[in-house]
């Protein structure tokens, strides 16, 4: 198992962010608009607090006591984990898994989260394929502290493959240009500030952070769903209204399943059933 790496983050200059308010305001206005047939935005807001609970539960005291039933649940609210965490179960015993889970979240904090996200993906990659697991721990930490760590999944911010939400309410000229753009916390807290400085302006103060996850999730679900039958329908491709994408990128699709059944694939090949400990989370 590797050791915690002990680096800097990354060796970039502070980002400067130019965000398009013109793509920020038509985008927010389209999901406003959109989501009064579900009843408004507080829906899925509400469902990304239930997500959260589920979290602050199942990763309390950094996961020292983790049941393996409890793991697969929050798994389940993954979309680009739960169809991927079987090559990870097929290779460790749940104990080890559990353990570099807790490494992940030990001590972590703003200065050093990049380091124990670095060190997470070293101990669970196997191939160059395992990008993934990214994802993993950027769930894990954000729904357990919303307010301390933001959203920093792939599908907000890639550097490596130059896409995201990021580049879809970037101002340029040039759909072209490469950003040259870090992953990392600095980004992505400064991508929340301009967020919130920008929601505030609109007159929302309330469950921010939240809402900064719906805002990505509306304005990435418009740009899977301009790419046809691309490979990003692989992890969000959805049957139903313009939501739906975005109810699945946020993993609260789980919690729609009337059969119980998840899209979590286990070792065995078997779809995972949700644990009934949930209910009154996911429902």
């Amino acid at each position: 198992m590797a050791a915690m790496a002990h680096r800097s983050i990354q060796s970039f200059s502070n980002p400067v962010l130019h965000l398009d308010g013109r793509r920020l305001r038509t985008a927010f206005n389209s999901m406003v608009d959109c989501a009064e047939k579900l009843g408004g935005i507080e829906v899925i807001v509400e469902g990304l607090s239930g997500k959260s609970i589920l979290f602050q539960r199942t990763f309390c005291d950094s996961a020292e006591n983790l049941l393996e039933s409890e793991f697969l649940d929050t798994c389940a609210f993954m979309p680009t984990v739960r169809r991927r965490i079987k090559s990870v179960l097929e290779r460790l015993s749940f104990s080890e898994l559990n353990q570099i889970i807790h490494m992940l979240l030990t001590n972590v904090s703003v200065e050093n989260i990049d380091e124990h996200i670095e060190a997470f993906e070293s101990n669970l990659q196997s191939t160059s394929r395992d990008r993934w697991i990214h994802d993993l721990a950027a769930e894990i930490l954000h729904f357990r502290e919303p307010d301390t760590f933001p959203l920093m999944t792939r599908w907000i911010w890639d550097y490596g493959s130059n896409s995201g939400v990021l580049r879809e309410i970037w101002f340029s000229d040039s759909e072209t240009d490469y950003l040259n753009i870090p992953n990392g916390i600095r980004t992505h807290l400064e991508l929340r500030r301009e967020l919130s400085e920008f929601l505030d302006s609109l007159g929302v103060y309330k469950n921010i952070n939240y809402m900064i996850d719906v805002l990505f999730a509306w304005i990435y679900s418009q740009y899977i769903g301009n790419q046809g039958g691309s490979f990003l329908k692989t992890d969000f491709s959805f049957t139903g209204t313009p939501f739906g994408y975005v109810f699945r990128m946020l993993g609260l699709d789980a919690a729609l399943s009337s059969s119980g059944k998840s899209r979590l694939i286990l070792a065995n090949g078997k779809r995972y059933c949700l644990s009934g400990t949930i209910d009154a989370v996911a429902h």
